[in-house]
């Protein structure tokens, strides 16, 4: 927390950081009790389980979405133009 303050130089950010990542370890437990929970039997399905379900098809679609920027910072050079302007 030290070094992200010392990061940050700002309190505000650095709490924004530590909920982030108190968030993203609370979701990612939610995912593995539940759904192994429910592949083990342990746990019924329940409202937290579409929660779980809900997250991983949401950490699924931001990894396989289409890419917006595609060929926005292509570059193209024609070597014949090049050659001819020397």
């Amino acid at each position: 927390m030290g070094a992200i303050k010392r990061e940050m130089n700002n309190a505000r950010w650095t709490a924004i950081a530590i909920g982030y990542m108190c968030l993203l370890a609370y979701c990612t437990a939610l995912v593995v009790y539940q759904l192994g929970g429910l592949i083990t039997g342990e746990v019924g399905f329940n409202f937290f389980t579409l929660v779980a379900a809900a997250l991983v098809a949401l950490a699924l679609w931001l990894l396989f979405r289409p890419n917006k920027y595609e060929g926005v910072n292509d570059l193209s050079v024609d070597a014949k133009t090049l050659v001819a302007s020397r």
